[in-house]
């Protein structure tokens, strides 16, 4: 039997990949360029899509809490006009705080309600940063019985509360004052609110006057 002499390979048969053209891989410098491309414009438009969603949620934020302080102004506002005139509860107020005499809901069997007098007050709760709203009938009122302070405006930094009229009674021409203990209600109200903002907007500030019947 010949021997193979140690070193040298035996020669094989013809390669499989013979006389096949080698295949190519990876990206061309075209293809890599046009795929950037398209990754750039998918980008922007994500982008601004997400950028123009954020800013609408911006507006819808702030639209949000200026209608809360609008509706929460407009409760107020009705209380005041329709407070009355009571010798047992007279009309009390400070900078963070405005109670007077109104026709308070009290609540019967089977979701019947009537009205009776009592005392309406809001005070701004800087604990839970919201302006809230209570009312407690008269005879409540007598046994030293409160009742929650339900939230009216939530989200609220500061409150300033002023009363214009002559805290004396007298003639002449009134002015605004920073306190009312009076048993008549004052000539008007004016109440300034700030609101927590959202987004581009640090906080939200409105100022609103109210004349109440004499």
């Amino acid at each position: 039997r010949s021997k193979e002499k140690f070193g040298k390979k035996k020669k094989l048969g013809p390669s499989l990949f013979t006389g096949m053209s080698s295949v190519r891989c990876g990206f061309t410098l075209v293809e890599l360029l046009i795929v950037l491309s398209l990754l750039t414009v998918i980008s922007m438009t994500a982008y601004g899509g997400l950028a123009a969603g954020v800013r609408v949620w911006k507006k819808i934020g702030a639209s949000i809490n200026e209608v809360d302080i609008m509706l929460g102004w407009k409760k107020l506002r009705k209380d005041l006009v329709n407070q009355i005139t009571f010798r047992g509860i007279g009309f009390h107020g400070t900078p963070k705080e405005i109670s007077f005499p109104g026709l308070v809901a009290v609540m019967e069997g089977k979701g019947l309600a009537h009205q009776e007098i009592g005392r309406i007050r809001y005070r701004f709760d800087e604990f839970n940063h919201h302006l809230c709203r209570e009312e407690v009938t008269y005879t409540n009122l007598t046994k030293s019985l409160e009742s929650d302070c339900r939230p009216v405006i939530s989200s609220v930094k500061n409150i300033a509360i002023r009363y214009y009229g002559n805290e004396q009674g007298l003639g002449g021409f009134g002015s605004w004052h920073s306190v009312w203990e009076e048993e008549k209600a004052p000539l008007a109200v004016h109440f300034a609110i700030t609101l927590e903002g959202t987004g581009e907007r640090s906080e939200i500030a409105k100022q609103y006057t109210a004349t109440l019947p004499q």
